[in-house]
């Protein structure tokens, strides 16, 4: 399957991307397709960056970097 056409914009693939191959939220949502994902359900929504919570993980589930 192919990769998730909004890989350009999210801020997920954009953080975890680079060495992403090895993550669980790359290899299960964004390199096939992100057929479930949260963030890619509201970019379809017609949603542009901006207004996808950088947050927001592809399971819906909110992300916060300790400190």
């Amino acid at each position: 399957m192919a990769e998730c056409e909004f890989t350009q914009v999210c801020s997920i693939f954009a953080q975890f991307g680079p060495e992403g191959l090895d993550n669980f939220f790359i290899r299960a949502y964004c390199t096939t397709g992100g057929q479930k994902c949260k963030r890619k359900a509201l970019y379809l929504e017609g949603k542009g960056p901006d207004e996808v919570p950088a947050t927001l993980l592809p399971n819906g589930m909110q992300w916060s970097t300790p400190g």
